[in-house]
């Protein structure tokens, strides 16, 4: 054990000195979480009295369950386990502890005031990690399946569901919104189980081909959850798949199905006075309406036939905001999905965005700093709409500018609406002209999900967890010149992915089941232009 180091302080409300707990583990595990720092080590501070090493703490406890019966407090620090002590230890190294213990739990504690357990807390999350209190090693073999998908025509909308079958036996139909619902509702509640990946939101119309990508990702979700005892008994999960337990669940219990709840078509529901697609009364031609961040033209509308494809949309912007005919490359229609700007395929027909409730917006589609640079010193309207875009993509945190002397000139510049001097400044910053795709699982890592991140002269791996907050892990820096080949397989629609030489000279292949590939391939093929461009010049 740690030497102590006796202070004068003095807690009275708390009981002095560490005290022994014994739980025993119920259906719902332990019923605790653990929350600490990731690696071992670290300054003393001092806890009632006496000098400690940082200590895990528990940040939950579950009402009714086993710790809460045997006395644990949320904010008791956890002093050794089952008689091995933690002081100082990493969360890993308790985590293992605790569940390499059996079934009968033993925990030495010392309570502390919630003045205490504040001032003790970290405020930076990133050095912090959780483990949860909730049993997930018991597995069901529950036979769930979704072998099909149907299209229902209502008076109002056309949509698609998907067919749950158990046993063999049909027992509901779910619409991808549904699962979304179950998807939040899940993560809400077992916040510390590594959920599998959860097929992403695509706002157009989608081929047999992706539905039934589709398709097999929900069932995948859907199996590898359900089979999880603690998961499949959650109320949420059983009304979802329409499934009654006769008494209690257990391995042996008798999964009937119930009717069908059927809720009101989303599409049903009043739209919203925003919406990018107007229908003209002449039913040959659609209203486009575009955001650009332009103050004299912050929504821009254009008329375009039905057989149009975003192709001739970007073009048409072009002409609208007097931007030379050579630069409709370099901007793109893009849409927003959880506050991530996604370019649209040139080759998407527009008819494929009728009555979807989305908001385009018209954005430049630009890597290489030196290669903007010199656009817009030669093209003041696209300047004009770099520095609109940047002014709010930093408002609202799409841009981080870390450094203080650096928001502090850019506040000015800005104040001073001197739009050459702003974007000079930007373009000397490495932060700038990044896009960071969300977390996805990929072929190199296992049991974390990786965030892709493409600057104008790396690409960058992040480990990440579940909710894609980077991990305290190295990334992997990919310089372009390593890049050998990159592929999206338009058949499998969550799959991008692209080959690199290690600094070893051996080549290694990422694959990315990411529902962003084709803007992935995209951005891959600019940057590649613009980096020849450059060389060029």
């Amino acid at each position: 054990m740690t030497e102590r180091v006796e202070t004068v302080s003095i807690l009275p409300s708390v009981q002095l000195g560490p005290r022994d707990v014994i739980i025993n583990k119920s259906d719902t595990g332990f019923g605790f979480n653990v929350r600490g720092q990731v690696s071992a080590g670290g300054q003393l501070k001092a806890i009632n009295g006496v000098l400690y090493p940082p200590l895990q703490h528990v940040s939950a406890v579950m009402v009714g369950g086993a710790a809460d019966i045997a006395g644990v407090k949320k904010g008791d620090r956890i002093l050794a386990v089952n008689g091995v002590s933690v002081e100082g230890a990493e969360h890993r190294h308790v985590v293992d502890l605790i569940k390499e213990g059996g079934p009968k739990l033993t925990l030495t504690l010392i309570s502390v005031t919630r003045q205490v357990h504040e001032r003790l807390e970290p405020t930076d999350d990133s050095a912090l990690a959780d483990g949860g209190f909730y049993d997930y090693s018991e597995i069901r073999l529950i036979n769930i399946t979704i072998p099909e998908f149907e299209w229902v025509v209502t008076p109002g909308e056309k949509f698609v569901v998907f067919k749950i079958y158990h046993d063999d036996q049909f027992i509901c139909s779910r619409r991808y919104s549904e699962f979304e619902q179950l998807h939040h509702a899940l993560k809400a509640e077992f916040r510390d189980y590594g959920f599998p990946k959860f097929p992403g939101k695509w706002p157009f119309q989608m081929s047999p081909a992706m539905l039934d990508q589709r398709r097999a990702g929900l069932e995948n979700y859907l199996r590898k959850v359900i089979s999880v005892k603690v998961i499949g008994a959650y109320s949420a999960m059983r009304e979802f798949v329409a499934l009654e337990q006769s008494s209690s669940v257990d391995d042996n219990s008798q999964l009937k199905p119930k009717p069908t709840v059927t809720t009101e078509p989303e599409s049903l529901k009043e739209p919203p006075a925003d919406i990018s697609v107007r229908v003209s009364s002449d039913d040959k031609s659609i209203t486009i309406t575009l955001l650009t961040h332009l103050p004299e033209n912050p929504k821009l509308s254009l008329k375009c036939d039905r057989s149009d494809t975003i192709s001739e949309l970007q073009l048409k912007a072009c002409n609208a905001l007097k931007l030379p005919v050579e630069l409709v490359s370099d901007v793109g229609v893009y849409f927003t999905t959880d506050s991530f700007y996604t370019k649209i395929p040139l080759s998407t027909p527009l008819s494929s965005i009728l009555d979807r409730k989305v908001q385009l917006s018209l954005r430049k589609f630009t890597f290489n700093r030196t290669y903007e640079a010199g656009l817009t010193e030669k093209t003041p309207s696209f300047a004009s709409l770099v520095y609109h875009q940047a002014v709010a993509d930093i408002k609202s945190g799409i841009i981080s500018i870390e450094d203080e002397n650096h928001r502090t000139e850019l506040q000015s510049l800005v104040k001073s609406k001197k739009i050459p001097e702003t974007l000079s400044l930007l373009h000397s910053l490495q932060s700038f002209n990044i896009v960071t795709f969300p977390h996805c699982m990929s072929s190199v890592q296992k049991d974390n999900p990786l965030k892709l991140a493409i600057t104008d002269e790396f690409v960058k791996l992040h480990v990440c967890d579940s909710d894609g907050n980077n991990l305290d892990i190295s990334s992997v820096d990919c310089a372009w010149n390593t890049i050998n080949s990159w592929n999206f397989d338009a058949e499998q629609i969550a799959c991008f992915s692209f080959e690199f030489t290690r600094a070893n000279g051996k080549s290694k292949t990422v694959k990315l089941y990411s529902d962003y590939g084709t803007y992935m391939r995209d951005a891959f093929d600019k940057v590649f232009q613009e980096r020849k461009q450059v060389v060029s010049c």
